[in-house]
């Protein structure tokens, strides 16, 4: 029993998927669900599912950073917001689909991504969009609304999204330490973790009046060194996404996957059509 309670009382510690934190501005205050004790993973459980070693406590902060080392990589992030505009009470439901693909013996990275709906755009702007750049170094190819240019800045977002990765998408995550939930995702044996999410950069933006509050999953691959799926939900009060000049409120889902079928492999990276050379 006192083993237990030890057990216990380390993981009410640690944000799990069952923990609630709120972050209000630039405090943040964990608000942990009440966990009945009896139902606590123990230490046997713990143990005779526990991931190789090395991979008792980690941190993928950002998510991707420990992509620089394979040849080349790809992953896709999704998002999905439903609630309202805060000033008119008007819908603001908004999707994005981000296509991430790297060549790292280059130095290379292309982005495609797609937005839709009114909450993550600037209120002058069309409401479906899509955006495609290659990177090489430090020279970019921006292609938006059927028009080329190369590392111009005169929508003061061309540099931001030949750039994107996890951190400005979906964020990362510190102090994750193992739940005893293992299961295989493709060939890859995968462990689930409890974790402190780390907030994404471009997804949101809060403000001292902002209210968040996350819940999420995450299963790592010790065998690739890697997040292999995440999935991010937000309740948001008064924030901005993306590019929105107007704040919102409501539920966010985001969910990042890395292909394992790209993995290790150099990408083939060619400018988006219509680009020069």
């Amino acid at each position: 029993m006192r083993r237990l309670v030890l057990w216990g009382t380390l993981l009410l510690l640690v944000m799990g998927l069952a923990a609630c934190e709120l972050f209000e501005g630039d405090d943040e205050r964990v608000l942990p669900t009440l966990v009945d004790l009896t139902q606590l993973p123990t230490h046997d459980f713990l143990t005779q599912n526990a991931p190789p070693e090395g991979f008792s406590e980690v941190e993928y902060d950002p998510l991707d950073i420990s992509l620089s080392t394979p040849p080349g990589w790809a992953a896709t992030v999704t998002a999905r917001f439903v609630g309202s505009f805060d000033d008119t009470g008007e819908p603001a439901d908004s999707t994005y689909t981000a296509h991430i693909r790297t060549n790292n013996l280059v130095e290379g990275k292309a982005v495609v991504l797609e937005v839709n709906g009114s909450g993550m755009v600037r209120s002058e702007w069309p409401t479906d969009l899509r955006f495609e750049s290659v990177r090489f170094g430090t020279e970019y190819w921006f292609l938006f609304n059927n028009e080329c240019t190369k590392n111009e800045t005169a929508l003061g977002l061309e540099a931001q999204v030949s750039d994107l990765g996890a951190s400005a998408l979906v964020g990362g995550i510190t102090n994750a330490v193992p739940d005893g939930h293992r299961r295989d995702i493709g060939d890859y044996p995968v462990w689930r973790y409890t974790f402190s999410p780390v907030l994404p950069t471009l997804t949101l933006q809060r403000y001292e009046n902002s209210i968040v509050t996350p819940s999420a999953e995450l299963w790592i691959s010790p065998d690739l060194n890697a997040v292999l799926t995440y999935d991010l939900t937000l309740e948001v009060e008064r924030v901005t996404l993306m590019w929105g000049d107007r704040a919102v409120s409501g539920r966010l889902d985001l969910r990042y996957e890395l292909d394992l079928v790209a993995f290790n492999i150099a990408q083939d990276l060619v400018l988006p059509n219509g680009c020069p050379g």
